[in-house]
């Protein structure tokens, strides 16, 4: 009758080997995407916390910003004021992993209205 079956045969292992590959061919670039847009959202996240630093030092300073470039964690942070209409702003500017350049900005009210 049937025979005595102690594993798989190298057919079956070679079907469900080209199954993982097809599987993972088609699941690798969204992983790569995810896990970059992960770390933007950190560089990101990064940005805002200087941001609020250096906003509240101009606040308990009650001086003037001056403008810096920060490196945090192998990445250049360029700080500078800016005045977008009449409401000025310290802004951050840098670059993600994929090379685009982003700005981020607070805004505050110099007259402590």
């Amino acid at each position: 009758m049937w025979k005595q079956s102690n594993g798989f045969t190298l057919l079956e292992v070679l079907a469900a080997l080209v199954v993982w590959m097809i599987i993972m061919t088609l699941l690798l670039p969204s992983l790569v995407r995810i896990n970059q847009e992960r770390n933007n959202f950190k560089l990101d996240r990064g940005a805002r916390l200087l941001l609020t630093k250096e906003l509240e030092n101009v606040r308990l300073s009650g001086g003037m910003f001056i403008g810096k470039e920060i490196e945090r964690n192998g990445y250049r942070y360029r700080l500078y004021k800016s005045i977008e209409g009449t409401i000025p702003a310290i802004c951050a500017e840098y670059l993600d992993y994929r090379k685009r350049e982003k700005r981020k900005c607070v805004y505050w009210d110099e007259e402590g209205e």
